[in-house]
């Protein structure tokens, strides 16, 4: 296992355009996140056909590279092949607006992505104490209870703290100090001047408006990404015979104080201006409300985005006590498990099953919902239209039923209890039924494990299984299922309607996509890459179009038997089986055969 991730590791990298491309690595709960420098040298096409490799997506700067539970195995190989990585700038260039969003949504996700095992323990515990305390098997006044729920908010409760630790980690600056600029306003001195919310106190005769800072995120993040600046400018200017002592103590002194006059009260309005804006569209139709959440919020993972509707949903507990906004996206996140459960009775092989088993076990028991959108979403479009009507159905009845989240938890089985429809979390499990019923049934119409998919043979010759072929990586499957044939012809035609997504330079090797995302690769001979495009000619470029049996790549026989190369051409697909119509026999080109 340990030699397979070794090389899987490698291959990342290359295909990243080597060490020199990569700036910092980082991972979260599923991901590797590499800060690239030239995104143009990502061969992301390669990358997805490691085994393993679930998905990449590419955000600004960041290469996001998708392994699921496997990322804490990958991550210290990963560290140890790349050496010393540098934090380094990046070329001084001028910003666009577009860079400025990249770098907002990096900041706000490499802060909380750190803090999804303590909220997903957090959300469980919780999840299960609401549920004992409802069937009174646990007394919510004794101390058992008060124990375990210590144990279940201290994440959200200190949020403030530990994001802001987590923040000046992500900036590269001494994190304890961030951390004592938040902590500073949750000490009992400080929260002994509040009286009310709002009430007024003042700092050297200016004005300063109280407010509990327990849950909040915002102003954490404010005063972090603030200080970051001064820290970084002072550790220039600062002899560092003084720095240690000075740099600590002005930083304090001026964000303490800076965080109370002016970054709580603007998260403060601000949160409460979201949260009404958010409330006034509810209070028009509650229906639209909770069916637009139902079906984009999944969209908003991919992205990012959803960090920041966190930070919203987290203000709106902090202040009311309950979040309307989050009982919505909790019905929108059960989406993620329906198709995940549904791609179990889609499977059409063991290795298929085992993968959806494993995205349905993170997504139940865990809430993580990485794995499943990359690995289906993303993947093949159809699951899109399972996901947006479960979503949509429990959106609707969110809307209908009046949803509300007392806690912030992670969308798992434990965790229903956090939310109420009509008052009752009763309600909300029998909507949390209908909705993985409505995706597993979407899957299995609109995805559905039929008989296969026809498509052409792509040369002639004979078909041979994959395990025959003269090459240790098309033998062992390391990119794939499919199989080989041993050609009788020197013609690749396309195979079925789609578009070449990559073409070697040496001609020898093209990939496609076809209508439905489903991709191959042709692969003409063995180690012919050493012929360096000699016998090859071309009849398309990368990112052209091409139908069913048009013709593709020629290439020189004789040329081949010339240098004592084997002409097998190898037929990958990318995470399928195949069972190829009529079984191993000659076949001839745009000859019809089935893949599974």
């Amino acid at each position: 296992m340990s030699t397979n991730l070794n090389k899987n590791v490698e291959a990342i990298i290359t295909d990243l355009g080597g060490k020199e491309n990569v700036i910092s690595v980082s991972h979260c709960a599923t991901r590797l996140r590499f800060r690239i420098r030239d995104t143009a040298r990502i061969r992301k096409d390669a990358i997805m056909n490691i085994a393993g490799i679930l998905g990449v997506n590419i955000v600004g700067k960041e290469c996001q590279i998708i392994v699921g539970a496997d990322v804490i195995k990958y991550y210290p190989i990963v560290m140890e092949q790349l050496g010393e990585v540098h934090t380094a700038e990046e070329e001084k260039k001028k910003k666009t607006l577009k860079d400025v969003g990249y770098m907002f949504l990096d900041f706000i996700s490499g802060t909380m992505t750190p803090l999804i095992p303590a909220l997903i323990g957090s959300s469980m515990i919780r999840g299960v104490l609401i549920l004992l305390t409802q069937f009174n098997l646990m007394d919510a006044s004794g101390s058992t209870y008060a124990i375990l729920y210590a144990a279940s908010n201290a994440i959200f409760y200190f949020l403030p703290i530990i994001a802001s630790f987590a923040a000046a980690r992500k900036l590269d600056v001494n994190p304890y100090i961030a951390a004592c600029i938040s902590a500073a306003l949750m000490e009992p001195t400080f929260t002994a001047l509040l009286t009310e919310t709002g009430n007024v106190v003042t700092f050297l005769g200016l004005p300063v408006m109280m407010f509990s800072y327990a849950s909040s995120l915002i102003p954490a993040l404010l005063a972090t990404w603030l200080y970051s600046l001064l820290w970084k400018f002072l550790e220039k200017k600062m002899p560092s015979s003084v720095a240690g002592v000075f740099n600590p103590a002005i930083c304090l002194f001026v964000f303490v104080p800076l965080t109370a006059i002016i970054f709580g009260p603007i998260a403060y309005y601000f949160g409460n201006f979201i949260g009404n804006l958010f409330n006034s569209i509810n209070a028009i139709s509650p229906v639209i409300a909770g069916i637009f959440i139902g079906v984009s919020m999944n969209y908003l993972v991919i992205t990012g985005m959803h960090w920041v509707i966190t930070a919203i949903c987290l203000n709106e507990f902090a202040v009311n006590g309950f979040s309307a906004l989050f009982g919505y996206w909790w019905c929108a996140c059960i989406s993620y498990i329906a198709i995940a459960l549904g791609a179990i009775f889609v499977a059409k092989n063991k290795k298929e099953r085992s993968l959806a088993c494993s995205c349905s076990i993170v997504a139940i028991f865990g809430g993580v919902s990485e794995p499943t959108l990359y690995t289906y979403l993303l993947r093949n479009r159809r699951y899109a239209i399972p996901m947006a009507l479960s979503g949509a159905v429990g959106g609707l009845l969110a809307g209908l039923l009046g949803c509300r989240a007392t806690a912030f938890s992670m969308a798992t089985i434990f965790t229903v209890p956090c939310v109420e429809m009509r008052g009752s979390f009763m309600i909300s499990a029998a909507v949390f039924v209908l909705q993985i019923i409505v995706g597993i049934v979407g899957v299995i119409v609109f995805v559905g494990k039929g008989k296969g998919e026809e498509f052409t043979a792509p040369i002639s010759g004979k078909i041979i299984p994959l395990e025959e072929v003269n090459d240790s990586v098309f033998a062992e499957k390391t990119l794939g299922e499919g199989f080989a044939v041993v050609p009788n012809d020197n013609k690749v035609y396309a195979p079925f309607t789609g578009e070449v997504i990559s073409l070697y330079p040496t001609k020898h090797a093209i990939g496609l996509k076809d209508e439905k995302g489903n991709e191959v690769l042709i692969h003409v001979g063995i180690d012919t890459v050493n012929l360096k495009g000699e016998g090859f000619r071309s009849h398309v470029r990368e990112g052209d179009k091409v139908e069913q049996g048009s013709p593709l790549v020629e290439f020189d026989m004789e040329k081949l038997r010339e240098n004592n190369i084997d002409p097998t051409t190898v037929v990958v697909f990318t995470g399928r089986e195949y069972v190829p119509t009529p079984e191993y026999k000659e076949i001839k080109a745009r000859e019809k055969l089935l893949v599974l």
